[in-house]
Parts: C-alpha cells; structure tokens; sequence
C-alpha cells in the first residue's frame, strides 16, 4: 500500500473542489430580475392596439434576463392631445445606477408626426450586455411623451428644410 503525504491530499481536495465551484458558479445561468415604470404624458401607452383604459400599461416586466439577453415587448401608443405631436422617449432613475453601462432600451418608432387619436404599434427591445457583472436586479423609468411639431416645418414633411422657406416666400409672395 502506497502512503500520500497529507499536504498532497489536501493539495488535491482543495484543486478538485476549486474546479468543481468554478464550474458551477461560471456554468450556471445568472439570472437578473427587473421592472419598468411607464411614465406616459400626453399619450397612452397601452398593451392592445383597442386602448381601452383597462388595458394601459403602467410598467413592463421583461421576464427572467441573462447576460446576453435580448427582449421585446410590443406597447399601443396613442397621441391623446388635439393636436400632431411628435414622440419621445427617455430612461431615467436607473437603479442600480452602474445598471445604464449594460443595458439599453431601444423602439422601432420612426419619428415620424402623430395625428390626434392615432394608435401606433411600436416595439420596445431590452438588451443586456454579455459583460454585465455585479448586478443581479435592476429598474429604470420608461418616459413617453409628446412634443409639438417644429413651427419651423411649414410644409408638414417633418423636416425643416429649404422647400419650407421657398413655401414661405411663396405665400408672402402671392399676398402683394
């Protein structure tokens, strides 16, 4: 029968069980919870494309998330002024706060104007950075609203260009 030294064996036990917390601390999935806070104003966000009140959205839960991770969610929203407006939106009280370096918020809103009481389908996309580390929950606030057409953009085109102007001189023009 062959003798081991002890400081082999535990030489060894300590290896071996290194390996085996390595594997199941960087093996395992790390999941991150999460919530957003919808902050509509002078627009409805809601998640059927009807907008009945009972269907606003007030916050949305994106599911279990990893590094890595992508998630859409698609939201109604409706101008709810008597007037074009324009959308915007903004992410704000990011908590934790280092939370913002690795995560993104994105829509497929094309900027484009938005009559009173028109619905658009937009698509909200969360993505998580595959280097994400030492956060394991996170929340932000989800800000939409409506802004005025540029008073600039005579035409209506949503642009403020020189075929603006030329309408401009045009009228003033015709009014001799």
């Amino acid at each position: 029968m062959q003798y081991f030294p002890k400081e082999k064996i535990f030489i060894v036990v300590v290896f071996l069980s290194s390996i085996v917390f390595a594997v199941m601390f960087l093996g395992a999935p790390r999941t991150i919870t999460n919530v957003s806070a919808l902050e509509p104003e002078q627009v409805g966000v809601y998640g059927h494309s009807n907008c009945a009140d009972t269907d606003r959205v007030s916050s949305i839960e994106w599911g279990p998330l990893n590094p890595g991770s992508i998630e859409s969610r698609v939201v109604y929203i409706r101008n709810e002024v008597g007037e074009p407006i324009f959308f915007n939106m903004s992410r704000k009280n990011w908590a934790p706060s280092s939370a913002s370096n690795y995560i993104t918020l994105r829509w497929d809103y094309d900027r484009r104007r938005v009559d009173p009481d028109e619905v658009l389908q937009i698509k909200l996309t969360l993505s998580i950075s595959p280097y994400i580390t030492g956060i394991s929950n996170f929340s932000f606030d989800i800000y939409i609203n409506g802004s005025q057409p540029l008073p600039s953009d005579v035409n209506g085109d949503d642009r403020v260009s020189s075929s603006d102007l030329i309408l401009v001189i045009v009228t003033l023009g015709a009014g001799r």
